[in-house]
This record gives structure tokens, C-alpha cells and sequence, in this order.
């Protein structure tokens, strides 16, 4: 059962009800590691507002060598974005933007700020998930959208970091995730459920979560 494009799950299952730790049990079982490293944390409220449940759509960052930089020849990391991401105006809706870096996660450098957070926002991003760093704390705070990344810098990634692959696939920390993978994150975990596992998964997370017994 194909459930990429809009959130056609959420006519199915109670995604209100699930857990993302009853979610990673129920990947484990699996033998499928889907957990985010925990260095990548909630940056605002929004996080707090019950689990936000969208489809991946995947942004792969890399490091510029040294002997390739020059400021003058690259765009602007903004300009890369937007020409990018301006076709997802209108199928934005129902995905978690996910910017991942080779090699781990980046706090050093930011892979997005204000400006692209408001941006993806607009566009009708339900969430974005960051492998690194974000500038701009007053905006990103205050946007009615929900965003985890590892911490906010000043510094940014010109001229030193570029995307180079959009809508394929990109690694956050050690967990590699590919758009059209579903992403489920709270204020506790992310946590990513493979395309071809989502209906498995969340069947199971939802028996596991009705036997679970109510807490006092």
C-alpha cells in the first residue's frame, strides 16, 4: 500500500495516539533502527504541540573542499534553496523538510535561518528536521511551525557548504532517510518509518499503544 504523496494514514489510523517510542519498539522489532541521534532537539514550542507526522522530502548538503572555494562562484546558499524548493509551493503540504549533511551532524555551520524556515512555512511545510544548525533564534522560535535541529549559529554555511541533491535522499546524523519516508517527531524523538514498512509499522504501533495500560 503506496501512501506517498498526502497523508491519506491519517484516515486510517489516530496518529494523535501514537508514540514515537511505541513507534521505535515497533521498528526494533523489525530490526530497523529509525531513531534520530538525540544531539537534534526541539527549537520551539511548536515541537511541544503532539507528535507533527508528515512525509520526508530530503535536502543532502555537502561540504565544499577547500580547494574548490570561492565565494565569488557560489551562489548564494538561499538562491540554492529557493530555485530548489520553488516548484513545492503547492505539494509542500503534508512533508517535514529534512536537510542532512554528509559525515554527521553540522552545529558550526547553519544549513537554514529565518528566512527559509518562514519560507517553508508558507509554502505549507508541516516541519522541518535539521542534521545541523539554523540561525535566526527570534524567528525560528516564534514560527507557528515546529523545528528541531541540533542548535542556532550565527555563523552560516556560504561558501563553505551547498546542496547538492534535492528530493533523493540525505543522512542526519547517522540514519540515512529517503523522501517519501515518513517522519513522526514530538518533543521526546524523531523518529522515520521506511515508505514500504508505514502501514505495517503504525497497524502494529497502534495495537502496542491500545494495550498499553493509561498512566496515573
Amino acid at each position: 500500500m503506496n501512501f506517498r504523496g498526502e497523508l491519506h494514514i491519517e484516515d486510517i489510523f489516530d496518529l494523535s495516539k501514537i508514540q514515537t517510542g511505541t513507534i521505535a519498539d515497533v521498528l526494533d522489532s523489525f530490526g530497523i533502527w529509525g531513531v534520530l541521534d538525540t544531539d537534534i532537539i526541539p527549537l520551539n514550542e511548536m515541537c511541544k504541540n503532539g507528535p507533527t507526522v508528515g512525509y520526508a522530502y530530503t535536502v543532502r548538503w555537502i561540504e565544499i573542499p577547500k580547494a574548490e572555494i570561492s565565494m565569488a562562484s557560489r551562489p548564494l546558499i538561499w538562491g540554492q534553496i529557493k530555485k530548489l524548493l520553488s516548484c513545492e509551493r503547492e505539494s509542500a503540504k503534508g512533508k517535514i523538510y529534512i536537510g542532512g549533511v554528509d559525515e554527521g551532524l553540522l552545529r558550526s555551520h547553519a544549513i537554514a535561518g529565518g528566512f527559509s524556515a518562514t519560507h517553508f512555512y508558507q509554502c505549507g511545510f508541516r516541519g522541518m528536521v535539521l542534521g545541523g544548525a539554523i540561525q535566526d533564534p527570534p524567528i525560528v522560535e516564534n514560527i507557528q511551525m515546529p523545528v528541531w535541529g541540533t542548535n542556532f549559529t550565527r555563523k552560516d554555511s556560504k561558501g563553505s557548504y551547498e546542496i547538492v541533491e534535492i528530493g533523493t535522499s540525505c543522512t542526519v546524523g547517522d540514519l540515512e532517510i529517503f523522501t517519501g519516508d515518513l517522519v513522526v517527531a514530538d518533543a521526546t524523538d524523531v523518529v522515520v518509518i521506511p515508505q514500504s514498512k508505514i502501514f505495517e509499522v503504525l497497524t502494529l504501533a497502534t495495537k502496542v499503544k491500545v494495550s498499553e495500560p493509561t498512566p496515573y
